[in-house]
């Protein structure tokens, strides 16, 4: 029977508007998820990577700073264990900041043992060990090109990471773009074949032509 054709489109209607409606639904919490991962991504970009190597920028420059102090030639031993107790306050100032930031495991383990060297070269220089004091300045700014180089490595994966999610995100976009326009397609063949039954429901009396 005619009527019961036309309930059974309207039904398959519905049922594709509530799928539209899902899957509307799911891809928006889905964006939503993806956007709080890219910003907190690159939020990690930054505050952990970008400004953590300023970090090991600074701290160049103070254990340089050690290094000129002490060989000095114009400045009285006293004199320099002073300087040199001032740059080692900043340094530890600095490692405090740097250890407020989200380590590696490889990057907590360099940190550390180059924490330990900046704890030994102000033990030292307070002792009028300048010598050794500036021994230890050395080894410590080789440890920092080790935590250059993690930085590179990390921010490099991190950047992968957005980029995956940001592609995945355009797919997913991509997908549902198709798979609506598909369902308005067969909404609107339904809608077009419930009409031509209402057309056809009260056909013209031959005997009146």
């Amino acid at each position: 029977m005619k009527w019961t054709y036309s309930i059974r489109n309207k039904t398959t209607a519905a049922a594709l508007l509530l799928t539209v409606f899902l899957i509307v639904l799911f891809n928006n919490l889905k964006e939503r998820k993806n956007s709080v991962k890219i910003s907190e991504t690159i939020h990690s970009i930054f505050q952990d990577r970008l400004v953590v190597e300023s970090y090991i920028f600074q701290h160049a420059e103070h254990l340089h700073k050690i290094e000129g102090v002490i060989d000095s030639e114009n400045t009285e031993h006293a004199d320099k264990q002073q300087q040199v107790a001032a740059v080692f306050s900043q340094i530890m100032e600095l490692n405090e900041s740097y250890l407020k930031t989200v380590l590696t495991e490889e990057e907590e383990r360099v940190f550390g043992g180059f924490n330990n060297l900046c704890q030994k070269i102000g033990a030292k220089a307070e002792q009028g060990d300048l010598a050794a004091a500036k021994a230890l300045a050395k080894e410590a700014a080789l440890s920092l090109k080790t935590l250059s180089s993690i930085q590179v490595t990390e921010g490099a994966s991190l950047m992968t990471d957005a980029k995956a999610m940001f592609s995945a995100s355009t797919l997913s976009s991509q997908l549902e773009s198709a798979i609506l326009l598909v369902i308005a397609l067969i909404i609107q063949a339904l809608i077009f074949a419930s009409n031509s039954l209402k057309v056809n429901r009260h056909p013209q009396n031959p005997i009146l032509n």
